[in-house]
């Protein structure tokens, strides 16, 4: 048997992050919430601030040059860049970035007033133009003064442009980036009824509520025709409806033990829950953070959610373009085997469960005869897989170019494009078919739905079909566990050993 991929996982120990991080921002899954002083969640402010800063201390050291020389093209093309230059480059942006951070011009906290964000601001930008006086100083320039000046007027106009730039594009980003998250409350009391008027309060949360659940329902306070049940039915509802978050709005004294059912039934599922007071806490939550500056709410997150999700967004949108580019050929010269050795369509598309169990259509090159799904039930019986996953190692419905491309998973190539349109990651829990979701009888199997599924993932690079679907469902979990920009990165670079020597593939 293969190498076990959890050896990747080796250096990295799990931990209860529960109490980790405290940071209260509000309720929404996009990175792109929060007000100006967040604006592009820091990352990007930093990185423009510092270009900007950079640009204008590199002009006003050139434009006098050009201005003696007659400022002619090629006369800034032989400008000559010495190695002091680029040292006081380097210091001069690390400084800066140090200066910034140290005033908590970026902090994700949310800022208390305006007047206090533009304090932090001009003071700021004041060090870092003192900088530069001091440096033209020590290097004896004339009119020192006169280049502070500049270069704080300079900064000042550009800084404040890309502000209103950067938050123009985050009114029009926000809501392409952020989908709907559908919320079920447990609870129909007082609190409930709070949590409802929020949402109402605040449409760009962007929630759609699914319902409510309680066993001992109270009247009056949420419409009649919205619950769903009573508790025992949490963990049915969660199996099989769409839901991104839990709500628990049960008052904590009378319910007490009732409240931490519900939070372990969310844990299992890899549900996020948020709850009225901060006593629970469990084994998987990687942040509890508050669900609004003023709800007295606590959520619980069950997977990674910062801006770390974003960065994994872009990559697959950059990976998956080029490789669409570069494996262009590839995948034409598939798509041609496979019309001509068989009738049918070229592309087969299978709705797939995806995150938090919404379907899509998952893309593979056609590698079985057409009416492959109306025969499976006929070969049911040969399954060769523990568990609700059906395999079979010499399917007879594969067409002779199928089970090649099938076996270097050429039949995959078209899923890049699920990644592109966000309905896939490059890494994570591989998509499972309807038939097979529809077998789960443990509610702690569902929690794999709890983030994108992928192309990749631990199972794909540690043995394929000779893991048995318990282990398959084990390395999903620890990789939802263990989750990282790193593990991805390592996952995407055993992949293609894992194709090439067709380990475990059928």
């Amino acid at each position: 048997m293969a190498t076990n991929p959890i050896r990747i996982l080796e250096s990295r120990r799990v931990t209860n992050r529960a109490d980790a991080q405290n940071t209260p921002i509000s309720p929404t899954s996009s990175p792109w919430s929060g007000g100006h002083a967040r604006a592009v969640s820091s990352g990007v402010c930093q990185a423009m601030d510092l270009i900007l800063l950079g640009g204008v201390f590199l002009g006003i050291g050139i434009v006098p040059y050009l201005s003696k020389s007659g400022g002619s093209f090629s006369d800034l093309l032989r400008l000559r860049v010495t190695f002091q230059d680029l040292m006081i480059g380097v210091f001069c942006l690390s400084t800066w970035r140090v200066i910034l951070m140290t005033i908590s011009l970026y902090s994700r906290v949310r800022t208390r007033s305006r007047k206090n964000y533009v304090f932090r601001f001009f003071l700021g930008l004041n060090a870092c133009a003192a900088l530069v006086g001091l440096i033209e100083w020590v290097l004896g320039k004339p009119d020192v003064w006169n280049v502070v000046a500049a270069f704080w007027a300079a900064s000042l106009a550009l800084l404040i442009i890309s502000r209103v730039v950067l938050s123009g594009l985050e009114g029009v980003m926000r809501p392409l980036l952020r989908s709907k998250r559908r919320l079920l409350i447990v609870g129909t009391g007082q609190q409930a009824r709070k949590v409802v008027d929020e949402l109402r309060a605040h449409e760009e949360w962007d929630y759609s509520l699914v319902g409510f659940l309680d066993s001992d329902p109270q009247k009056g306070y949420v419409p009649d025709d919205m619950l769903l049940g009573g508790l025992d039915r949490l963990e049915q509802i969660l199996m099989h409806t769409v839901v991104d978050e839990v709500v628990i709005a049960l008052p904590m004294k009378s319910q007490y033990a009732v409240i931490g059912d519900a939070i372990t039934t969310c844990q299992m599922l890899g549900i996020p829950s948020q709850y009225f007071t901060d006593y629970f806490g469990t084994a998987v939550t990687k942040r509890r953070r508050s669900a609004g500056p003023d709800s007295g709410r606590v959520l619980l997150e069950v997977v990674f959610d910062d801006y770390r999700l974003l960065c994994k967004r872009v990559f697959d949108i950059v990976v998956s373009l080029v490789a669409l580019i570069i494996l262009s050929p590839v995948m034409l010269a598939v798509a041609v085997a496979v019309k001509v050795t068989s009738p049918g369509p070229i592309l087969f598309k299978q709705k797939r469960f995806g995150l938090n169990k919404r379907t899509f259509f998952m893309l593979k090159f056609r590698s079985m005869c057409v009416d492959a799904e109306a025969k499976q039930a006929a070969v049911e019986h040969l399954n060769e897989t523990s568990g609700p996953a059906f395999k079979i190692k010499n399917d007879p419905r594969v067409t002779p170019i199928g089970s090649f491309i099938r076996k270097m998973s050429l039949d995959e190539l078209p899923q890049l494009f699920n990644v592109l349109m966000g309905q896939m990651s490059l890494v994570g829990p591989r998509p499972l078919p309807l038939r097979d979701v529809s077998k789960f009888s443990d509610a702690w199997l569902m929690r794999r739905f709890s983030v994108k599924p992928g192309v990749t993932c631990l199972w794909q690079v540690g043995g394929r079909s000779n893991t048995d679907f318990e282990r398959w469902i084990e390395l999903d979990l620890e990789y939802i566990d263990n989750w990282s920009l790193g593990l991805d990165l390592k996952i995407l670079m055993k992949t293609p050993v894992a194709v090439l020597t067709s380990r475990g593939a059928s």
